[in-house]
């Protein structure tokens, strides 16, 4: 067995690396062929000087040439040896690509091989770092969907069952258009900006009872790519009892003209989302290496063992809804059923317990039969239903269907397995079965998004045509999506839900929080989510809770403090630093001279989380962000301040309000983009308003433009502002009185026309006022911007006369809170030579 790769490398260091490594992947096992790369993998990312010596012993070729065998383990590790010396200099960027790496590297960024889209991602977005014909050469293989959709690394997951469809064979325009109508409607469905092109439909035809008769129909196995930060189980529990996507899909189909009997509507009879059922088996005497050096002999392995398992099950399971998997130096098979349209994957997982004892010896007579078979004749005496089927790869194989389950009678194409077999085969251990949530799946990790992120950001870096591209195909939403970290609670709802009943149980729930890392305050949080007292938690019961409490964190509150500390708990796992980064720096590049760019950006939404990125504490983070801010502000900075007419709802004035001032709270630059926008006469107008909202953000809009500049207080203070800011000194929502304060505070302290302004709008009066009411936690700064006026000569009687020293006395003699009390008496020591005088 291999050792740790780090372990191995430091001893073939000792030994002579540059000999031992090479001489493995020219010669070696598969196992010895993964332990090089590995080694080379580990060299490569620990020193420039190592890399240097790789490349210039040749092993780069080798590397390449190991990307296009069956070997997965060593595939991973090889691309992750080509990404490490890729990032090193231009010089190993050139000698990878004239290896031909490119091609194999798009197509492994598809691969369902766990780590290894990771890999082939990061070795692309290193070899388009800092050349132009690497970039153009990798666009032009076609890499941009794939990364595209390694970033939209979620599915969601449905089979439709559709009555009265010609089942469109032999006929590809009515196929396209079948699947054109499905995906349009599932796009529309699903929203968060998926587009049909995210849809990929599987068709298999059926033969429905219609009353007394039956008719062609559709068993249709759909799979949507969602962005990463969908909660899947919540869009895949709105798919499966939409009305809406019933009534879509009917009417899409009957236009396209594909009702088999004109007559009658074409109707979807059911929509499911149904269980995976998970068991293993091991197989002896059987070379499972030879697997991984033969591409077309894996194919037939994993079709002989999907055929044979679906016919064991009978009409339970399709050949395509089994997927095999094994892997290298192991005999163990790993087998995942998804079960068709109306059948219950409990039926499927209590019928596979019953065939256990069977279902070994179906499987090994199936992998040992021959390689071609005639077609069966058909039997005499009853009718039979003969339906050529594809398997995954491609591969064609007969059913017949009679009243009890289906018999496999041969696969004309299928290749023998006769070499691979090395004596008496048998297939032992069954597993026992067990259900598995199918709510959704990744095609990656978190890392894989991040390097596909980062190669889309040097892909499109100064070409605008790579950029056209990025939008065309849907990138522009996916990085979006990027930008905002998510806890995914329908998701964890679908782990923590072991038996797949839509409900989690006390012990359910303990377990999947220990798997998380949370041992703490059980009974209470149980207490919370089982609001019903029903000793189940449903998948409502849990997202709606948790996201209550998320929601008020928010807001600065908590509904409850252990859930409050769960939710934070259940944040942190998602540290999305890098993912951050490489997104926003990929959008920031995305739009840089590129105004249909600038406009798909903003459409998506990518202001505001890239805003809420400026308080990151990843310095990376925030360069990233500004600079896309950079590139989007003044635009979409011109969209708010229409939404600011008068003409507009207050919902919508409020909202641009929002906005304006979130960016103006950004830093210096963003403020004059604001003010630049002509943004400050339509929020001093706003503030005209009798919504108490619409007072509250406007005010703290131009408040935050006037922070720390002299030219912007001018401006808003000529365009009128402080007369509306006075008035809110006194007002009873406290939001507004509170930031009445602030901005009455900024032009107090600002030039002599601003403090004025507030003199004549009554501002000495109405700070009086606030002194003698009973918001205490404002007295405080009352006092002190009454002081400042008092400072000036113009106004001190004024100040005075207003019964300044009466509410002092007050505020110190019967005052709550002794901090306030002492200010109260210092403010009175302060104005007593004045009073004097």
């Amino acid at each position: 067995a291999a050792a740790r790769p780090r372990g191995r490398a430091r001893a073939a260091m000792a030994a002579g690396w540059s000999e031992a490594p090479l001489e493995q992947l020219q010669t070696g096992s598969p196992e010895g062929k993964k332990w090089a790369a590995s080694v080379i993998r580990s060299l490569a990312a620990s020193s420039i000087q190592h890399t240097d010596a790789i490349v210039a012993s040749g092993a780069v070729p080798l590397l390449v040439d190991l990307l296009s065998t069956g070997i997965d383990d060593a595939i991973t590790e090889a691309a992750g040896a080509l990404r490490a010396i890729a990032a090193h200099s231009a010089k190993h960027q050139d000698r990878i690509v004239k290896a031909g790496a490119v091609p194999r590297l798009i197509e492994l960024l598809i691969s369902d091989v766990h780590g290894l889209p990771d890999q082939a991602a990061g070795a692309l977005m290193n070899l388009a770092a800092s050349n132009a014909m690497h970039r153009r050469r990798i666009v032009v293989g076609g890499a941009i969907p794939p990364l595209i959709k390694v970033i939209r690394s979620k599915v969601v997951m449905a089979t439709l069952v559709i009555d009265n469809v010609d089942p469109c064979k032999n006929n590809k325009k009515k196929a396209d258009g079948f699947e054109e109508v499905i995906q349009t409607c599932l796009a529309r469905e699903v929203g968060h900006g998926v587009s049909p092109s995210d849809v990929l439909v599987g068709m298999a035809p059926q033969m429905l009872a219609h009353q007394a008769v039956s008719t062609p129909g559709m068993l249709t196995h759909c799979t949507v790519y969602v962005g990463s930060t969908v909660d899947t189980a919540t869009v895949q529990n709105r798919v499966r009892s939409s009305v809406n996507l019933v009534e879509a899909i009917g009417r899409g189909l009957t236009a396209a003209k594909l009702a088999y009997n004109p007559l009658r509507s074409v109707k979807v009879t059911s929509i499911t989302t149904p269980a995976t059922v998970a068991f293993s088996m091991r197989v002896t005497n059987f070379d499972f290496n030879k697997l991984f050096v033969d591409d077309t002999l894996r194919a037939s392995f994993r079709a002989r063992v999907q055929i044979a398992v679906a016919l064991e099950l009978g009409t339970l399971i399709l050949p395509e809804g089994v997927s095999v998997k094994v892997a290298l130096a192991s005999d163990v098979v790993q087998c995942l059923l998804t079960p068709p349209a109306k059948v219950d994957s409990g039926q499927v997982l209590v019928f596979l317990e019953k065939s256990r004892t069977t279902l070994g010896a179906a499987v090994a007579a199936a992998l040992a039969a021959p390689g071609t078979a005639p077609e069966p004749e058909e039997p005499k005496g009853r009718s039979v239903s003969k339906t050529r089927k594809t398997t995954a790869k491609g591969m064609p194989f007969f059913l017949e269907r009679s009243n009890s389950k289906a018999h496999w009678m041969g696969n004309p194409e299928d290749l023998s397995l006769e070499e691979a077999i090395l004596g008496d085969l048998q297939v032992l251990d069954v597993s026992e079965p067990s259900l598995r949530e199918v709510c959704y799946f990744r095609t990656g990790t978190r890392l894989a998004q991040t390097f596909a992120a980062g190669a889309l950001k040097n892909l499109v870096f100064d070409d605008p045509m790579h950029q056209e591209t990025v939008v065309n195909e849907g990138g522009v939403s996916a990085l979006v999506e990027l930008l905002s970290g998510k806890v995914p609670f329908g998701d964890l709802f679908s782990k923590m839900d072991q038996d797949s009943s839509g409900g989690i149980e006390d012990a359910e729930l303990r377990a999947g929080l220990a798997r998380l890392g949370w041992y703490e305050h059980l009974d209470e949080i149980w207490y919370e989510l089982d609001k019903d007292k029903s000793g189940d938690v449903t998948f409502a019961e849990f997202v709606d809770r948790l996201n209550a409490e998320m929601q008020a964190q928010h807001e600065g509150r908590y509904l409850s403090l252990v859930v409050s500390q769960l939710v934070t708990f259940l944040s942190n796992l998602f540290d999305n630093s890098l993912v951050y980064e490489q997104a926003a720096g990929a959008l920031r590049n995305l739009c840089v001279q590129n105004a249909d760019a600038v406009d798909e950006v903003i459409e998506a939404g990518a202001v505001p989380a890239l805003m809420d990125l400026m308080q990151s504490t990843a310095i990376e983070v925030k360069e990233q962000a500004n600079g896309a801010l950079r590139q989007l502000a003044q635009q979409w900075c011109c969209q708010q301040v229409a939404r600011l007419g008068s003409d507009q709802l207050d919902s919508e004035r409020v909202a641009a309000a929002k906005m304006l001032r979130q960016l103006a709270a950004v830093n210096a630059e963003h403020r004059k983009t604001v003010v630049e926008s002509g943004a400050v006469e339509p929020l001093v107008a706003l503030m005209q308003s009798a919504s108490p909202a619409c007072l509250e953000h406007a005010m703290a809009a131009l408040t935050n433009i006037m922070f720390k500049s002299t030219e912007h207080e001018k401006i808003v203070v000529q365009a009128g502002a402080v007369p509306s800011m006075v008035r809110g000194l006194l007002s009873k929502v406290k939001a507004v009185q509170v930031g009445a304060m602030r901005a009455t505070k900024m032009c107090i302290q600002g030039d002599p026309i601003s403090q004025r302004k507030v003199v004549d709008a009554g501002g000495i009066d109405l700070l009086v006022a606030v002194l003698k009411s009973d918001t205490e936690s404002l007295h405080q700064k009352a006092i002190g911007m009454l002081l400042t006026l008092a400072n000036a000569q113009e106004y001190r009687k004024q100040v005075l006369k207003a019964g300044l020293q009466q509410a002092l006395l007050e505020i110190s003699t019967a005052g709550e809170d002794e901090a306030i009390r002492r200010c109260a008496e210092d403010a009175m020591e302060i104005l007593e030579p004045t009073q004097q005088q």
